[in-house]
């Protein structure tokens, strides 16, 4: 049936199309929050 839906296909690619998302996402926001601390420090 061309109309029924892979989704196990689906699943895939759209965990595969999230890491590396995600990953990015950790890294910016470890670099926010350590930019944020450093910032909010007077002197």
């Amino acid at each position: 049936d061309p109309k029924s839906t892979l989704w196990g296909s689906f699943a895939a690619a759209s965990i595969i199309v999230s890491i590396p998302v995600m990953a990015l996402f950790y890294r910016l926001q470890n670099f926010l929050v350590s930019g944020l601390t450093a910032g909010s420090v007077k002197g």
